[in-house]
């Protein structure tokens, strides 16, 4: 498991970034398919999720060997309450197993426009 910091995000955009998966030992990409990808944001404070993207809903997509993409529209970012810090978590099932890929934090910034 890795704990992350993730640079900050606007709530006036979308939020889309893409993920390396590399095995520890070989630093080798992994092969991702048939993964089952879950990635959630959650509110500090009120102990409470803000944000789910999982490959079951193609929220989240894996693009090549090692690497998946996530997307949070714009429309679910203006929900989030801004110039604060929210609790982020990825796990991932991958040959019956579930590991906790990530833990970290990310904060959301208020982008100013309308």
């Amino acid at each position: 498991m890795q704990q992350v910091i993730i640079e900050p995000v606007s709530n006036r955009a979308d939020w889309i970034d893409q993920v390396e998966v590399r095995d520890d030992d070989t630093d080798a990409l992994v092969d991702l398919t048939g993964a089952v990808i879950v990635l959630a944001v959650r509110d500090r404070k009120a102990q409470q999720q803000r944000l789910l993207a999982q490959t079951g809903d193609s929220s989240i997509v894996i693009v090549g060997t090692g690497v998946f993409q996530f997307t949070f529209p714009v429309s679910a970012m203006r929900g989030m309450d801004v110039s604060r810090a929210y609790d982020v978590g990825c796990t991932i099932q991958l040959g019956g197993v579930t590991q906790q890929f990530f833990i970290g934090s990310v904060n959301v910034l208020d982008g100013i426009v309308p």
